[in-house]
């Protein structure tokens, strides 16, 4: 780790592990800091040691600085918008909302890693071990009988499908519904993908 990557982190956990007394409006901090880094700060009018104290204070420019890193260091990429314009079309858009070490929510686009499956669709884990699927269907594809691949809470984002049992009848299933697919024994079900756009279910598994 570089000399500098270490005082800008050091500044930064400072700066958030900083607490405000009632008499003071200065950040205070607890100096379990290497000391030749605490001197270097004080030199540089980052913070204000006292030798004797177990804590010291950070500067109007030792919080500057601090700010100013931590908006560096967590800062999201640009956001491409072309591409994310793109997974959108593609009906496989996933956006993440998570707190950064600013203590501020911030958005990420996230991108699908599809892998083919063989058989004219694709799938991506959503969360890596989790276990939930996203699988883009191509338009047109059908598939004879066959089971339920394990039993499945089934959301479809777009597209659509058509599924027949043994007895002849066939069930459409859009955008907004949800399918719970447990025929694991038996004759099982038939599938065609209806419309000119592909289709884009997420399944999760069922206990």
């Amino acid at each position: 780790m570089s000399d500098q990557l270490v005082r800008d982190l050091s500044l930064m956990l400072m700066y958030l592990s900083s607490w405000t007394e009632r008499n003071s409006s200065a950040p205070r901090f607890w100096k379990g800091f290497d000391f030749d880094l605490l001197n270097e700060f004080a030199d540089d009018g980052l913070i204000s040691d006292s030798r004797r104290a177990k804590s010291a204070y950070l500067t109007e420019e030792g919080v500057r600085r601090a700010q100013q890193l931590i908006a560096d260091y967590t800062a999201d990429k640009p956001v491409d918008q072309a591409a994310a314009a793109a997974r959108r079309d593609a009906g496989a858009a996933v956006v993440r909302l998570s707190a950064g070490a600013d203590q501020q929510s911030h958005f990420a686009d996230v991108e699908l890693r599809f892998e083919d499956h063989g058989d004219q669709s694709e799938l991506a884990e959503l969360i890596p071990g989790s276990g939930i699927l996203v699988r883009r269907f191509a338009p047109g594809r059908e598939n004879p009988w066959h089971h339920a691949p394990g039993r499945y809470a089934v959301f479809t984002l777009r597209g659509a499908v058509d599924i027949e049992i043994g007895d002849g009848t066939v069930q459409r299933i859009g955008p907004g519904q949800l399918l719970i697919a447990e025929d694991l024994s038996g004759k099982g079900h038939q599938t065609r993908e209806v419309g000119p756009e592909p289709r884009v279910s997420i399944f999760v598994p069922l206990p």
